[in-house]
């Protein structure tokens, strides 16, 4: 492949990744844009804001949350902000955004750029990889320009600005074949011109290589002009350059050459240089002010000029660390030496006689040298070119895989446990129900015990009283009335005074009356704050906000007594009060009755004695016993109303949630919608990597052929080990089957155990049917179902089972089904090790659609109603132990086959028919076979049991 194929496959590459990220942008517009429209939508997309950024965030001590909202309501989260309308910038962020378009910018294509301290070295070196003569040759020392070359159907040869903007020369296509020396010549006069002095050489043509899509830099030599030094750090900084530096034949290795090497490191980073010696061939001097002449005295004298040169110039390089030891200077791929004059001589005379065949090869070496110099130059960039690739290729899978992490992650939450969460609202009921139960025997039993304690605690407080009513102070407002001695006159004067005493004994009669009710009630309040948390994230999981307005934990929430809200009608005044411990001195002010008396002359009521009486005549006269009556009667009354609601919106919630009409449920649906997308664009980058990386899968002889697509042996492809491998190559024939596969590599690419099958690489193609696409995995002699027969021992026949079950147990535990387990999708090795592949069914729990699929003798019977769980993997393991222990292959007698899958399974689910015991089965084997079978879903194992089982089976020595 020559150097501008490599090219040319870069651009291509560039361009379809450019697509793909202009895709994915779309895509994720589409969803925000499509969630936002949709009452449950936004909902989601304030979880997946919130889980993403949380994710990818500080600690969580430094944190709050950064949620979004349709209406733009602004949350924190350590002193970012965001908002639901920007969930495309959480799924795919500026940053990421600005990282992969790097790829893409106008100055991003790869340039080669050429730097040395000698024009024409570098000059010669140009127009021998251009294959014609561009740029002059001249030996004359100068200061230059910066020239670059660049494809364009129409040639032209311009000196603009730094920027770009302004033309200050220019020459007309016809003229432009080569570019004159005089334009890139820097003169005298160009120096007190700013912006003369910065100006670039800018030339397009009309030439292969360039049109592959990369340009060519002819620096000008290094600390020759300040100006000039720092546009070439500029050209460094471009993010795919590929740097020759050119090393003059006639003075080898200088110190200037050293101190311009160093400063390309230091700004480029450490990026790998390619070094050319030119003019090797022989002249009449050789020098270097680095060494001394007289070391080629030490030399063998069978050593020509052009190896002294390359050698010497080599050691220098490899002395200050620009070069590696570890290869010699023929072996190292990144050093060459070439004679453009002797290359230019060879190009003459073929172009004057195309018959011309260099007798003698006097000009092999350097051809030759030349040759090796593409080569080399090629593989270079090639390896360059494909890591850039890699990069944007390895950005745009995290940030899609990212994005169906989280949508799987999410769907999965949403499907899974509603089976649990029915048993949980059960558990709920019954302890509330026995709660309820418990708390209106308690009220009745310590009805006197309260008026008691109640009556006991009021007593207590006169002393508190006394002491508060002594030393008690009027409001400043009414203080400002009272004369000095402290006298008032006058009955509303003195009730006034009263009132405020009143008011101050209710406050403590009012704290002892909630001592009693919290001392009552603190254990009942406490188990009930429990199970209100239970229900309400139950309820937050499955309706909205709106929904939840009548709901049972708001229900459950109102018989707290520290939200109970009573109608008490009381005897003075018939008032109604709310909320018992947060208004109860009100309520205590009912039950009092104030003595009537008869005001004559003035009263003293600064005096500590009048104070304190009139607290103690307020104490006195609150009936307690009344206030015991009645709240016990009133409690009574709300909790069994509060039951009642409690009951009736729990049974709503139980309907719902079985009816599948939850926020959840709509949620999952939106998600099963977008995921199928996302992983196609997925897909897509990998296609990209993994072609850069293996090249196209070469096939061989066919291994199996099926509905799903032609299996070959893979000739090109090896594993990371150095194993064979297979390719199966699936047609795409439309939208709907590519959905399918892209969540199926995108699931199979995410597995990692030693009995799943990796997938190695995954090439897309266009053909004239849609799409086909090649998934490379390692290569197994057979599967279960051919190699059974000749599988004899039972231990080794259980061993395999070990291995599926522990995949499929790996499965589970990341929220996937299988469900497609038979023996077809069991391979094994020359060890007889079990590998479990076929992904085509496997799917997240949260996005599988609940149709019916799978092989018809192995499903479960729940899967009629196409609502099922990853239960269904274990009734099909039961089916494949049963086939696997009878070991010959043979399919169950007692299961009725037809043709037709969903009437072979309603008949057998109808007669519940199960596969028969055999005499040759273990008994051991037979009941875990049984509880494989069990028609109620929630009896049959996990994997976990299954896997501890086997083992257990397995523990017995007897078993051969």
């Amino acid at each position: 492949m020559a150097l501008q194929t490599v090219f040319e496959n870069f651009k291509r590459n560039k361009d379809a990744l450019l697509a793909i990220h202009q895709d994915t942008v779309e895509c994720f517009e589409k969803i925000q844009e499509s969630l936002l429209s949709k009452r449950h939508g936004r909902e989601l997309a304030t979880q997946l804001v919130q889980e993403m950024t949380m994710a990818s965030s500080p600690p969580a001590e430094s944190i709050g949350v950064a949620l979004d909202d349709l209406s733009m309501v602004v949350l924190s989260m350590g002193g970012k902000e965001c908002s639901i309308s920007s969930l495309a910038e959480t799924l795919y962020t500026t940053e990421e955004r600005k990282e992969v378009c790097k790829l893409f910018e106008k100055e991003s294509r790869p340039s080669l750029i050429v730097i040395g301290q000698t024009n024409s070295g570098k000059s010669s070196i140009i127009n021998e990889i251009l294959g014609c003569k561009i740029v002059s040759t001249s030996d004359q020392p100068c200061t230059s320009r910066i020239v670059k070359m660049t494809y364009s159907k129409d040639n032209y040869i311009e000196l603009v600005t730094q920027d770009g903007q302004k033309v200050l020369e220019k020459i007309k296509s016809q003229k432009a074949s080569k570019i004159p020396r005089e334009l890139i010549e820097l003169k005298q006069e160009d120096r007190e011109n700013p912006e003369r002095v910065t100006a670039i050489v800018k030339a397009g043509f009309d030439i292969p290589f360039l049109e592959s899509g990369v340009d060519i830099i002819d620096s000008p030599g290094r600390n020759e002009n300040l100006v000039l030094d720092e546009l070439v750090r500029k050209q460094l900084n471009n993010i795919l350059p590929f740097i020759v530096y050119v090393i003059d034949g006639h003075n080898l290795f200088t110190a200037q050459d050293n101190d311009v090497l160093r400063e390309i490191m230091d700004e480029s980073g450490g990026l790998e240089i390619f070094f050319v010696v030119s003019k090797i061939e022989p002249q009449e001097s050789d020098s270097s002010d680095e060494e001394d002449e007289d070391e080629d005295d030490e030399e063998d004298g069978k050593e020509t000029v052009q190896e002294s040169k390359k050698r010497r110039v080599f050691e220098q390089l490899v002395k200050n660390g620009y070069l590696s030891p570890d290869k010699d200077r023929d072996s190292n791929e990144n050093f060459h030496g070439l004679s453009a004059w002797k290359l230019y001589e060879c190009r003459c005379k073929k172009k004057k006689n195309p018959h011309w065949k260099d007798p003698g090869n006097i000009y092999k070496e350097y051809t030759d040298a030349f040759d090796r110099f593409q080569s080399c130059l090629k593989s270079f960039a090639e390896s360059c070119l494909k890591g850039s690739v890699k990069i944007a290729c390895q950005k745009l899978i995290a940030v899609l895989s990212r994005c169906l992490y989280f949508f799987i992650e999410k769907a999965n939450l949403l499907t899974q446990n509603r089976d649990a969460t029915l048993v949980m609202l059960k558990v709920i009921d019954q302890e509330v129900t026995t709660l309820h139960v418990n708390v209106l025997r308690q009220i009745q039993k310590q009805k006197e015990e309260i008026k008691e304690v109640m009556a006991e605690n009021i007593k207590a407080l006169e002393e508190n009283v006394s002491e508060a009513a002594r030393s008690f102070r009027y409001s400043e407002e009414f203080a400002s009335m009272l004369g000095k001695d402290g006298y008032v006159s006058g009955t509303e004067a003195v009730n006034q005074c009263r009132t405020q005493i009143e008011q101050m004994v209710f406050n403590k009669v009012q704290e002892a009356v909630k001592t009693t009710l919290r001392s009552m009630f603190l254990t009942r309040d406490d188990f009930l704050e429990d199970l209100i948390k239970k229900m309400k994230k139950i309820e937050e999981e499955a309706f909205s906000e709106e929904e939840m307005s009548n709901s049972a934990s708001a229900t459950l929430f109102s018989t707290l007594v520290v939200c109970y809200e009573p109608d008490v009608e009381c005897k003075t005044g018939g008032w109604t009060f709310k909320r018992i411990l947060q208004r109860i001195s009100e309520w205590v002010k009912g039950f009092f009755t104030r003595p009537v008396i008869t005001i004559k002359g003035k009263v003293k009521v600064g005096e500590s004695k009048w104070k304190e009486k009139v607290a103690l005549d307020t104490l006195g006269a609150i009936d307690v016993f009344e206030i015991c009556e009645d709240l016990v009667k009133t409690l009574n009354n709300h909790f069994e109303t509060c039951y009642e609601k409690f009951k009736v919106e729990l049974k709503n919630i139980v309907d719902v949630l079985a009816k599948g009409e939850t926020l959840k449920d709509y949620q999952r649906k939106a998600i099963l919608q977008f995921a199928p997308d996302v992983a196609s664009l997925e897909m897509l980058c990998h296609s990209i990597n993994d072609l850069n990386r293996y090249g196209r899968p070469q096939k061989g002889e066919t291994i199996s052929a099926g509905a799903q697509g032609h299996v070959f042996e893979c000739l090109n492809i090896k594993t990371d080990e150095g194993k064979p491998c297979a390719v199966k190559v699936v047609p795409v024939p439309n939208e709907s089957a590519l959905k399918d596969l892209t969540l199926e590599l995108h699931t199979s690419r995410g597995l990692n155990h030693p009995n799943i099958l990796p997938v190695v690489c995954t090439i897309i193609e266009p053909v004239q049917s849609g799409l086909t696409v090649s998934i490379v995995n390692e290569r197994m002699p057979s599967d279960l179902h051919h190699a059974l027969p000749n599988i004899t021992s039972l231990r080794e026949r259980l061993n395999i089972l070990l291995d599926v079950a522990s995949a499929v147990q790996y499965l589970h535990k990341k929220g996937l089904m299988h469900r497609d387990i038979k023996l077809q999708n069991v391979l094994v090795d020359t060890n007889n090790r079990g590998y479990l592949t076929d992904f085509g069914l496997c799917k997240p729990e949260g996005l599988a659609s609940g149709s019916l699929v799978g092989t018809p003798n192995a499903m479960a019977p729940e899967m009629i109603c196409q609502k099922y769980t990853k239960s269904v993997d274990v009734y099909a393991f039961g089916v494949l132990m049963w086939r696997v222990c009878e070991g010959t292959g043979k399919q169950p007698a007692n299961i009725f086959f037809f043709p037709v899958p969903i009437v072979m399974l309603v008949v057998n689910a109808k007669d519940d028919r199960k596969p028969e015991r055999l005499e040759k089965f273990l008994l051991s084997c037979w009941a875990l076979m049984e509880k494989c079978w069990e028609t109620d879903p929630h009896l049959r194992p996990s994997f976990d049991d299954i896997v501890h089982d086997l083992k257990e089976i397995l523990a017995d020595k007897s078993i051969t």
